[in-house]
């Protein structure tokens, strides 16, 4: 059983967020085909998930504003973020280069998120989504909408033909989505983490129900 440690900024950053950039690189590369995340911070002692204490590290600094969904606007996460990253606090979500939600039902609206510009699309926000229950990879992407039970199904660059989308998305959230990608170069992307896993979702990824009716399981009431 191993015993909770503590973070220590000056041996283990570097190697954490070279790991975990690469993994978030995989990840928007390749949507919705979950990558692994280095565990370094699964036994440490943080006020927030250590999945999402990773991406925010790696992605953060001094330089950014980080939004935080109601349950993680906190002053033990804001004291952890602010030491480790040196970020500053949005007020507004629309102020935010990175939202950060505890779980899909505390997510802003992606339309309340920076959208970017015709001129720099790239100055849109990357909302990230923690408390996902993400499922290891189990195949070959070719061969995961055989495996993956889902009533999504995702097409559009770095997905060869269509795959099933392995974790659950509300109804709100897809037409959300829809409308995100609509406004493509436009819009606005997403990290998903959980167990240890992290899926991307960029603006240019098209979401689409496999089934018309959404009954099954990739929609969540």
């Amino acid at each position: 059983m191993q015993t909770p440690t503590s973070f220590s900024p000056a041996r283990d950053t570097v190697a954490l967020c070279q790991q975990t950039f690469r993994a978030l690189l995989q990840a928007l590369a390749r949507p919705c085909q979950c990558q692994r995340l280095p565990r370094e911070l699964s036994q440490a002692q943080l006020p927030l998930s250590w999945e999402a204490a990773g991406i925010v590290l790696t992605l953060c600094d001094q330089s950014c504003i980080l939004w935080l969904s109601q349950s993680l606007d906190t002053e033990a996460v804001r004291s952890w973020l602010r030491f480790h990253t040196g970020c500053v606090f949005a007020d507004t979500v629309a102020e935010a280069d990175f939202a950060l939600a505890a779980a899909l039902d505390e997510a802003p609206e992606l339309a309340s998120l920076p959208q970017g510009s015709t001129t720099y699309p790239d100055r849109s926000a990357t909302l990230i989504v923690a408390g996902m229950p993400l499922a290891a990879p189990c195949c070959q992407p070719e061969e995961q909408a055989a495996c993956c039970e889902a009533a999504v199904q995702a097409t559009g660059p770095g997905i060869r033909g269509s795959i099933a989308v392995p974790f659950a998305l509300t109804h709100s959230f897809l037409a959300q989505w829809q409308a995100n990608h609509a406004r493509f170069p436009q819009g606005v992307d997403v990290l998903f983490c959980g167990n240890g896993l992290v899926a991307g979702l960029p603006r240019s990824t098209r979401l689409q129900p496999a089934d018309k009716a959404c009954s099954t399981l990739g929609l969540a009431s």
